[in-house]
């Protein structure tokens, strides 16, 4: 052996550690012997030694557990431990620390539970995946438990007192002895094709024994493969069996699981209260703001006077119509005096043809007394230069023309009869326009220029507006 393979004490009990660790028949092993040695510390660890006739093992069990023996041990006790092996390193020494401990006779139905248990929990049954959501408004709550039991009259009270309007509906079982196994899975089975929201399994405390119908493959099977949500209350508080486990939900005690199963009407009804109040508030003040509104609407000028929404209509189209009289007179006036200015130019247009005619003529003339006085090259510039008055002429007249036409398209769109053309009408009297009821009397006789025409009516009565 040479010098590397030698190890130190450390090293030595650090690989006895591993192996233990790493071995699993050490772990959840129940074991079953004699108290000796035991001290219950001041800490609330319990230190003990487990012996049979033939041998012995040092034990540990802490505070997280020992605070959960519903005995108070002591030397001599025949008990059955659960737990796994380890090593404790400052001394080197082998140890089991224990997570549970019961008093020896029920041994076997601790082993049992947790062979079941493992085998159960390898199997997938345990997981988070399986359980099914507890229903939050129930409206039937199946109840399987003993009948005239403890268990029954508090989750009735609890159900009656919580949510009243669900219908509870009763599946009374055998919870103990040899033929509860038989009595639970018919009562599931008949509670599940019942097609309720939500199902209490429950019983009140006991001992292993009494509790075991509950810990049965077949009855932990038929909780599994339920439809309906399952709430397991079965024992008390530190009471565990393999139907927790596969449950939806675990309740510590019958009591508790009709709570977890319904909602507090009490919570509810002042829920509702709250949300009513609130709407009411909600509703009030709408109805307020609105009446405000309305109100403010009541109070205004238009609303009480609804006409007086046509008064600045009417104060506009009498604007418009003092305008149109206003252009009218002014067309009129244009009208007057682009006649005489169109006599004007007329006349004055003629004069200068007639003048230019003249020129022409003399100027023609001239140039045929002088026609064979001059060379032909002569004649000809005299002839271009002839050409050039004439267009120069009628470049003239035609501008004087475009300006008279324009004129009078000015003078024909500003006319009132084009405003006559599309319905409008024009009344007189006295050959004054009338603008008010005030401007005439009643049997005047009345002249309404339209489009086409004149029309002479006379007035039987004036209505204002």
């Amino acid at each position: 052996m040479s010098q590397n393979d030698v190890l130190t004490v450390s090293e030595f009990v650090s690989s006895i550690k591993t192996v233990v660790a790493d071995a699993p028949q050490f772990k959840n092993v129940a074991i079953v012997g004699e108290l000796s040695n035991f001290t219950a510390h001041s800490s609330g660890h319990f230190y003990f030694s487990l012996k049979d006739k033939n041998a012995s093992i040092r034990s540990v069990m802490f505070r997280s557990s020992s605070s959960k023996v519903l005995f108070k041990p002591k030397n001599g006790d025949k008990v059955v431990i659960i737990g796994e092996l380890g090593v404790y390193e400052e001394s080197g020494s082998i140890q089991f620390y224990a997570r549970q401990m019961n008093l020896d006779g029920l041994g076997d139905l601790y082993i049992k539970f947790e062979q079941l248990k493992k085998e159960l929990f390898e199997k997938g049954l345990f997981d988070a995946s399986h359980k099914k959501e507890i229903p939050k408004y129930p409206s039937k709550i199946g109840v399987i438990t003993g009948a005239n039991s403890a268990a029954y009259a508090d989750m009735s009270r609890t159900l009656q007192e919580r949510w009243p309007m669900a219908q509870q509906v009763d599946y009374f079982s055998l919870v103990q002895g040899e033929s509860a196994k038989d009595s639970l899975v018919a009562n599931i089975e008949k509670a599940d094709a019942d097609k309720l929201d939500v199902i209490l399994l429950a019983r009140g405390g006991g001992s292993i024994e009494d509790l075991w119908p509950f810990n049965e493959l077949e009855v932990v099977i038929s909780v599994f493969n339920a439809q309906t949500p399952i709430i397991s209350g079965v024992g008390h508080e530190s009471d565990t069996t393999l139907v927790d486990f596969v449950s939806d939900y675990r309740a510590a005690t019958p009591t508790a699981a009709a709570v977890m199963a319904t909602p507090d009407q009490n919570e509810i009804l002042d829920t509702i209260r709250n949300t009513k109040n609130k709407m009411y508030q909600a509703t009030r003040r709408k109805y307020l703001n609105q009446k405000q509104v309305l109100d403010t609407i009541m109070n205004t000028k238009v609303f009480k006077n609804p006409l007086s929404l046509l008064d600045k209509h009417y104060m506009k189209l009498d604007l418009l119509n003092s305008k149109l009289l206003e252009k009218t007179k002014m067309f009129h006036e244009t009208q007057k005096y682009l006649h005489g200015l169109t006599i004007n130019m007329s006349m004055k247009l003629n004069m200068k043809i007639h003048l230019y005619k003249n020129e022409v003529n003399k100027y023609n003339e001239q140039n045929k007394r002088n026609l064979n006085l001059i060379h032909k090259s002569s004649k000809d510039s005299l002839m271009l230069i002839d050409q050039r008055i004439y267009q120069a002429m009628n470049m003239n007249l035609d501008k004087n023309k475009q300006e008279l036409i324009k004129n009078m398209q000015t003078i024909n769109n500003l006319s009132p009869f084009n405003t006559m053309q599309r319905g409008y009408s024009v009344a007189s009297h006295d050959m004054k326009i009338v603008k008010s009821i005030e401007d005439v009397n009643q049997d005047d006789i009345l002249t309404i220029r339209v489009k086409d025409g004149k029309i002479h009516t006379k007035v039987l009565n004036k209505e204002g507006i």
